[in-house]
Parts: structure tokens; sequence; C-alpha cells
């Protein structure tokens, strides 16, 4: 029930708006407005010369208007584009650090060479192909130096062993 009165309503305020505005659009629009006078104040005077009708005097510039940064219309100057970005960081080639072992001798035993060597307190007996530690191989016994290769950066070093004296 209720929403049947409203809509009721809304129809008849809406034909009421429609009424209003087709009269006011038909009302004719020709006749000029004048100004009314009021009483006390007296209009002010425009300054005219003799025998002229009065002139629309050009705009005073300001002062400093427009000349500053602060200026609402003044050009706007982009800011600067940021720097480049650093040149990519390059790894360090990894270093393979001095073999530590130190040479006490060597010897030729059924043609093959054999290294002595001191490792810490632990004295090493190398043969080529053998593994001495986590790290370090042999590679070759070839007097007067013997090849190892540093395992994590497969990486080769040479140790002085001394001279073959048997040639």
């Amino acid at each position: 029930m209720k929403a049947d009165r409203r809509t009721l309503i809304l129809l008849a305020v809406f034909a009421l708006l429609a009424v209003l505005v087709v009269v006011d659009r038909s009302t004719p629009r020709d006749e000029v407005v004048q100004a009314v006078a009021r009483r006390g104040v007296a209009p002010a005077a425009i300054p005219t010369r003799a025998g002229t009708s009065p002139e629309i005097l050009a705009i005073a510039p300001r002062e400093g208007y427009g000349t500053t940064s602060d200026s609402f219309f003044a050009p706007v100057r982009p800011p600067a584009p940021p720097p480049p970005p650093p040149p990519p960081v390059v790894p360090a080639e990894p270093v393979t650090p001095t073999p530590p072992f130190a040479v006490i001798g060597k010897q030729q035993a059924a043609g093959k060479w054999e290294v002595f060597l001191a490792y810490g307190d632990a004295s090493l007996v190398a043969h080529a192909g053998e593994r001495l530690d986590a790290n370090w191989q042999v590679v070759a016994i070839r007097p007067p130096v013997m090849e190892l290769e540093y395992v994590p950066t497969k990486q080769r070093q040479t140790l002085a062993i001394g001279a073959d004296f048997n040639e």
C-alpha cells in the first residue's frame, strides 16, 4: 500500500515539474531588463572626455606577476632523470690457495714416482691420480714439478719437487 501511495506522489511531483518547464519555455524572452534605482545611493560617475563616450581602459599589469617560480601558470621544469643504475657487480674469480704441502723428498719405485709431503703434522706419500685431501688431487708427477689440482675450482698448480738426477 505504501509503495502505491509513494508512486502516486512521485508521479504527481514529476507532472508538476514537467508543467512548470513547459510553461517557462512558452513565455517570451524579448523584454529588456532595466536596473532598479536604489534610494540614497548615487551611481558612480564615469569620467569621460568632452564630447566622447566612455572608453574601456586597459588592465594595468601587476608588478612581478608571472615572473617568479611560485606562479601558478609558470612553466614547470621536469625533474632531473634518475642516475643510471650502477654497473652489475661481477663476482670475483675464485682464488686458488697455494698448496699446503711441503716437499720432503721423492723416489722412483717400479718406474713410477712417489713424492713425500709434509701436511701439517702428517706425512703423506703422493702418487699420480691420488687424492691428497678433500681439496687437492695429484694430476701428474714429472720431475722437477708435481702438478696438483684444487678440486673446488678445477684450477691446476705446480709444486717444485726437485730435478731428476737419474737422467
